[in-house]
């Protein structure tokens, strides 16, 4: 696996949402492979990828976002015909399909060939890939009996910390999709006033 190769420099100063272009607070650019960018640059897959590592993401999830991750690197890699990637990596074309569209987890060895045919840098497969496999790979009884999960402040259910906003997370996908919505700002013309406003 090669490490990923930084995109141009560009003069920006704040944080924006672009076609898997992050650009910072420093005002450089950077490209990777799997980054999506929202809300000053919490990236949606680091998010998923905390979650899967705590074992509250469950399995189906796991193997969508996955799916999700795959995809997106098989497209930054110049979208190779899935009959040539097959070739590549020594799988059917019907397996490949099957774990593109998220109906299937891939093998870890499938994942290591993925990532070494489509050049994903080392950080992001340990980081990203990895823990979405594990997650993508349980068998649902084991969740049912909530071993894997942190026990949280007193009275609270159990989950994790979100590394993005700190916040106690136990229901990953609703909070994921918190981080997703769009920022509309304060609504004045939605609230009704006690008394007349002079």
């Amino acid at each position: 696996m090669k490490a990923a190769m930084p995109g141009p420099r560009r003069s920006v100063g704040h944080a924006s949402k672009r076609r898997g272009w992050e650009y910072g607070a420093d005002g450089v650019a950077s490209r990777d492979s799997t980054v999506y960018v929202f809300n000053g640059g919490v990236e949606k897959v680091q998010l998923m990828a905390a979650a899967a590592a705590e074992e509250v993401l469950d399995p189906e999830t796991a193997r969508q976002q996955l799916s999700e991750v795959l995809t997106a690197a098989r497209v930054t890699a110049g979208k190779p015909k899935l009959a040539r990637l097959a070739r590549d990596v020594g799988y059917s074309e019907s397996m490949l399909s099957r774990v593109l569209n998220g109906h299937l987890a891939p093998s870890r060895e499938l994942l290591d060939r993925l990532a070494e045919h489509m050049d994903v840098d080392t950080r992001t497969f340990t980081s990203v890939w990895v823990p979405l496999w594990e997650a993508a790979s349980r068998k649902t009884e084991q969740k049912s009996d909530n071993t894997g999960l942190q026990a949280g402040p007193p009275g609270a259910p159990n989950g994790f910390e979100c590394p993005a906003c700190g916040s106690w997370v136990t229901n990953p996908k609703r909070h994921i999709e918190w981080h997703m919505a769009p920022d509309t700002g304060w609504q004045g013309g939605s609230v009704t006033p006690l008394r007349p406003v002079q």
